[in-house]
């Protein structure tokens, strides 16, 4: 799998994980401390983010960071 498809992978997880719970975009990128812009780029896959970061995003979604990566294809 090519790193984009990837960051493309985990991106619409997130978006799906944070949508189910019905969280706007805006309001939950303020709540793990991220840039609304860079918080969209991430569940597009346009950027790379931290292990750390990633946690914390998981740990907002109230689920393990395990969650985030489940539906990944390798």
């Amino acid at each position: 799998m090519t790193s984009s498809k990837l960051l493309e992978e985990l991106g619409a997880n997130l978006r799906a994980l944070r949508e189910a719970q019905g969280i706007t975009q805006e309001s939950f990128a303020a709540k793990v401390d991220l840039d609304r812009s860079f918080y969209g780029k991430l569940e597009r896959g346009e950027v790379n983010i931290s292990v750390v970061r990633l946690s914390k995003i998981a740990g907002a979604l109230q689920m393990n960071l395990s969650v985030t990566l489940e539906k990944i294809k390798s």
